[in-house]
């Protein structure tokens, strides 16, 4: 996303897996920026969107330019600047995302989906004996005082009011992006030529999510909204047990949680290419840089000085939105956070070359061969800021510092054999080798390494001019990424759906456990066991041009992959807890001190999938006369996408 598109040239999509030749990750194939090297004018483009509707607007400007010409002066030189603007959009400018309360009929019922949180405004309450050792009761006062009535943006649901959160979410968010590009070439002998590229690239995006839930906040059992609003709907022996009370709340007065990410990138490559006598060679330099600096503006809410606010009475927590006055919000605002939350800088420093020359003649032509290699180094730093390492934020807990490093290299080679005029094959091998992470910040590797050699045949036979087959059968691999393997337990927030307690009534756990349908806490971490993901992969096709400027092609693709990397979702841990014991835990809340319950998706290879298809694309050219009229149409047919973790996709929404 950071190549400007004025700076590319042509984009070549191979459909075909090519791990032999591009090692990780190209398993189901390659997509390529060409990038200009020369332009011979200045080229402006502005371009702007506007929706019929409110949002969403945006707008774009960049400046090409070249200087120089590498035959006649020895040099070129393409000079790219980009400027991108995106304004944010909200889901309530937009009726299919204004609600997560969303009425249907399904077999002559009236029915609704409800998307919706215990975090309510006006805020519920929960009494507790002391300790919170026994849940006494729980109710929504607002809706007791107000004749069992929810006020808007909330739904009943037992006795507590819940909070339309997907209200309050963006669709878009607004963001702001400026490339630089560079891309020049330099004659140093008749036979040699020197290239560089240069990008830098600033990216400013700003998310905004459901206002901050409070979680369970404590209140003094002395204190006036405990004494005046919650106690009057006890009964006297409800109000003797009562050891301790809570209150969660949606904190909408303090705005949106605003995620503020300034992503600053820079790459540079430098390199020369040329020939001596028969033999083509290439040899570059990269060198890339991405900082990325997480800063929450507003909407977070701090642990003490929030606990303070609702302790003392300052703000009522159990108010309607209409009753929100101007003194509250004053009273709110030394509460909510503005500052630096994590800082991430990637740098990764690689060295490739290839080598390309003619073997010897066969039937169809000159049989050759290509060899090549590829070394890198990626270094992952993560920092924290002082409120993060101090959890001074409610209910979030301090993030862990670390810092992962490792080296791979690999070699490959690629030789066509054109046997006849009708018939060539080209076989490519390749091997790689990934260095254990080390863990920079504590010493010593988390995981093994490993290494791994793929491979690739394929051929093409030309019947006549208007019917060829081809086809290739390889093998592929994928390495997990740094983070999948060595980061440590995270905080990932909560989850995206509500749950009922998951264990059996008479399980101790069961005091983790909220009362009614909740979000439940999520931690994120790696694992040193991964193993390298798989593939083998194979296609079969025809190509059709049974007359000029006409082409058809059908392509059958089938591609299976084993030990594929992936987390049990949220779903899956808390509909099965049996199956998914040991991924649940606890998480204090550091406002009560209480034991809440939470899950841990932990990176684990899953399985296998199987995935197949059909590509096929018809183009017609036409002359006009006056010009050229080129006509295409392409698409995909799924027959098979099936993983061992979930299931068919096919046909179904999600996991």
């Amino acid at each position: 996303s950071n190549i400007p598109m004025a700076a590319v040239e042509r984009v070549e999509v191979l459909t075909d897996g090519a791990s032999a030749l591009y090692g990780s990750d190209a398993i189901a194939g390659v997509v390529n920026f060409i990038l200009k090297d020369s332009v011979e004018e200045t080229t402006i483009s502005v371009r702007g969107d506007q929706p019929d509707e409110d949002g969403g607007e945006s707008w774009s400007f960049d400046i090409v330019t070249g200087f120089g010409d590498l035959q006649d002066d020895g040099y070129s030189l393409v000079a790219t600047y980009s400027h991108e603007e995106l304004d944010p959009l909200a889901g309530a400018d937009r009726d299919f995302a204004e609600t997560g309360l969303v009425h249907f009929a399904s077999g002559g019922n009236q029915l609704y989906f409800e998307n919706s949180s215990a975090n309510n405004i006006p805020g519920n309450a929960y009494a507790y004996t002391a300790n919170y050792d026994d849940y006494i009761t729980g109710f929504n006062p607002y809706r007791k005082t107000n004749g069992d009535v929810c006020p808007k943006q909330t739904t009943p649901s037992g006795e507590f009011c819940r909070f339309d959160y997907t209200s309050t979410l963006e669709i878009l968010p607004e963001s702001e992006r400026d490339t630089i590009y560079l891309n020049g070439k330099m004659k140093f002998t008749e036979n040699m030529t020197g290239f560089a590229t240069v990008m830098v690239s600033e990216y400013e995006t700003t998310n905004r999510i459901a206002p901050y839930p409070s979680g369970e906040v404590p209140l003094p059992l002395d204190s006036a909204l405990v004494q005046n609003v919650v106690f009057p709907h006890l009964t006297p022996e409800q109000q003797a047990m009562t050891g301790e009370v809570t209150g969660t709340w949606r904190a909408l007065p303090a705005s949106n949680r605003t995620t503020e990410y300034l992503i600053d990138s820079t790459n540079f490559t430098f390199g020369i290419e040329g020939d001596a006598g028969d033999i083509g060679y290439t040899l570059a330099v990269t060198h890339a840089k991405t900082e990325i600096e997480q800063n929450y503006p507003t909407g977070w809410l701090l642990l003490d000085e929030f606990v303070e606010v609702t302790g003392s009475g300052s703000i009522n927590i159990f108010a309607g939105q209409d009753e929100w006055t101007a003194d509250d919000q004053a009273a709110l605002e030394p509460a909510i956070y503005h500052g630096n939350w994590d800082t991430v800088e990637n740098t990764m420093t690689s060295v490739d070359g290839q080598a390309s020359m003619p073997l010897f003649e066969m039937g169809g032509g000159e049989a050759q061969i290509a060899i090549g290699f590829d070394w890198r180094t990626t270094n992952y730093d993560r920092s924290i800021s002082d409120a993060n390492a101090a959890e001074a934020l409610l209910f979030l807990s301090k993030d862990t510092v670390y810092e992962l490093e490792r080296d791979q290299w690999g070699l490959f080679a690629e030789v066509l054999f054109p046997v006849c005029d009708a018939f060539e094959v080209t076989a490519s091998l390749r091997y790689d080798d990934v260095s254990a992470v080390e863990d920079k910040v504590n010493g010593g590797n988390i995981d093994k390494g490993d290494s791994d050699s793929t491979y690739k045949l394929s051929a093409l036979y030309t019947v006549n001019d208007a019917i060829a087959f081809r086809g290739s059968f390889g093998t592929g691999f994928k390495a997990p990424s740094m983070r999948e393997i060595g980061e440590p337990q995270s905080d990932f927030g909560v989850t995206s759906g509500t749950f009922a307690c998951p264990f059996a009534a008479g399980d101790p756990r069961t005091n983790w456990c909220k009362p009614g349908e909740n979000q439940v806490n999520v931690y994120r971490e790696g694992s040193g066991e991964l193993k390298f993901e798989t593939s083998e992969q194979y296609t079969f096709g025809v190509v059709l041009t049974p007359w000029d400027d006409f082409d058809m092609t059908i392509d059958y693709w089938n591609v299976e992959m084993e030990d594929l990397v992936d987390r049990a979702t949220e779903q899956q841990i808390l509909n099965n807890p049996a199956q998914y014991d040991s991924l649940f835990t606890t998480k204090t809340n550091t406002a009560t001190g209480k034991e809440e319950l939470a899950i841990i998706q932990a990176a684990i290879n899953v399985g296998s999938s199987e995935n197949s298809g059909i590509d096929w694309a018809v183009n017609q050219g036409l002359d006009l006369g006056w010009g050229q009229l080129d006509l295409g149409l392409r698409g995909t047919y799924m027959i098979e996408s099936d993983n061992s973790l979930y299931g068919s996709s096919l046909g179904r929404f999600g996991a």
